[in-house]
């Protein structure tokens, strides 16, 4: 059986006594030559230079072998703690991301409406929210002076010869919300009219409707807040540990109660660049087609990302390699140079992530099963010597042991199964992954160098202080 002791703040495993303690004839076979001869208590009291009995609790000392950094195991002892190990090897590095997030507006394409003149609203045509319209379509009718006088005036520049007063006037009544077509009707009328039907600038949904038949409104007051439901944007929360697997261009899959065995696709849009102080999170924001109209601002949905890191350990996304984008409006993407179709500015090489190659990106790497981490280091058991056999007769006898050494490690991102090494280790190096607990319970119990002692120490704690 195994046992452990806590001693303060660290945990020691205690093996078969056997395994701990070495005598007679297993002394050559399991020790370097040369290695430091010690004394130690059995109850794991006391460690010292020559035999006895201990001064804690009166056991009889045993005798076991310093070999210095390294720990030797001998073949049953290898499988006495199922010692499973596996060799140092570039490999490829993915990670499944997922968030929890919710479908809002695209805030680009929301229009609100407001009142370009002061008058009195004499009809609502499009009176109910949620009322799909069309660019053209009459929203309402006003009644206002100020528009009835600029019809005047544009009517009689007409008269006049037209030039630039009457262009200056045709253009305030565009500004008002006249279309082209109302100003041809005025110019074969060839009288203003008292009231003047105002029609939509845009395409979409109307969800907020302000006025009703007979308000008054001022010059400003909101009217009309239309949407278009052809895209919508997603928000979710990306955790600082996230982050390196996350990058604007990324593909995403999505899926809603609401549609059950159906994934959505969208496309990472923007990385908000502050941390929220009280969830510690980033907001991601995700744009998605939904042309469709399946589905609708405030569903929640359940986001997947599907990441790899490059051969150079950056994120790997195929979204924008090779395309152009505006930082202004990150939605555009485009295969050649030029302008951004909403803002005029010059569109740019997207190089925020890495660029695939031909072949299958991979990264030296171990698995998160090999790394013991305290949180601030990071460490590993490398077999730094293999064990050594010969055969005798038609057996294979294991001559000298595995020597096994405790290695810190500098680590880049963690993927599901394996976690990308940046320094401390090379290809081709093998490394525990099962039983490297035990190995540095072992080391720590040796005085050696392992995952809560960095540099070792030269005597066994004593479990019995603080008692």
């Amino acid at each position: 059986m195994l046992a452990a002791f806590v001693l303060g703040s660290s945990t020691v495993a205690v093996m078969p006594h056997d395994w701990l303690f070495v005598g007679g004839e297993e002394v050559h076979s399991r020790a370097q030559e040369g290695a430091k001869e010690v004394w130690a208590c059995p109850m794991l009291c006391v460690k010292l230079d020559a035999p006895g009995v201990c001064p804690v609790c009166g056991m009889q000392l045993e005798r076991l072998k310093d070999t210095g950094d390294t720990l030797l195991l001998n073949e049953r002892e290898r499988a006495l703690i199922d010692l499973q190990t596996v060799e140092v090897e570039r490999r490829p590095v993915t990670h499944a991301l997922r968030a929890f997030g919710r479908v809002g507006f695209n805030q680009r394409r929301v229009v609100r409406i407001s009142a370009w003149v002061p008058g009195r609203i004499t009809r609502l045509f499009a009176d109910t929210v949620y009322t799909d319209v069309r660019r053209g379509d009459h929203l309402f009718e006003i009644y206002s002076p100020e528009l009835y006088s600029a019809q005047v005036e544009y009517l009689a520049a007409g008269q006049g010869g037209g030039g630039r007063l009457a262009a200056s006037a045709r253009q305030k009544l565009k500004l008002f919300g006249l279309l082209d077509a109302q100003l041809e009707a005025l110019n074969k009328t060839g009288e203003a009219m008292h009231t003047m039907v105002i029609n939509s600038p845009a395409s979409g949904t109307i969800f907020e409707i302000t006025p009703r038949a007979g308000d008054y409104v001022m010059e400003g007051t909101p009217l009309y807040t239309i949407a278009d439901y052809d895209t919508l944007w997603l928000s979710f929360d990306a955790y600082e540990a996230d982050l390196p697997w996350v990058a604007e261009g990324q593909d995403v899959e999505l899926t809603f109660e609401a549609h059950p065995g159906r994934v959505f696709d969208g496309t990472i849009e923007f990385i908000n660049k502050a941390v929220d102080e009280m969830t510690r999170t980033i907001k991601v924001r995700v744009v998605l087609d939904n042309v469709e109209h399946l589905l609708s601002p405030g569903m929640f949905a359940n986001v997947i990302i599907q990441a790899q890191l490059g051969a150079d350990g950056k994120l790997l996304s195929r979204g924008l390699s090779g395309r152009y984008t505006c930082y202004m409006h990150p939605e555009v993407h485009a295969d050649e140079p030029g302008l951004c179709p909403i803002c005029g500015m010059p569109v740019e090489l997207h190089a925020a992530v890495a660029q695939p190659g031909a072949a299958e990106p991979r990264l030296l790497s171990v698995p998160q099963s090999a790394v013991l981490d305290t949180g601030e280091r990071q460490l590993v058991y490398v077999m730094s010597t293999p064990p050594r056999f010969a055969q005798q007769g038609a057996a294979w006898v294991e001559l000298e042991p595995a020597a096994f050494e405790a290695r810190e490690v500098v680590l880049g991102p963690r993927g599901d199964d394996f976690v990308a090494v940046i320094d401390g280790l090379k290809e081709g190096e093998r490394v525990a992954t099962h039983g490297n607990f035990l190995i540095d319970s072992q080391m720590q119990f040796l005085g050696k160098p392992s995952l809560l002692s960095p540099s070792g120490s030269g005597a066994t704690p004593d479990p019995h202080l603080g008692h």
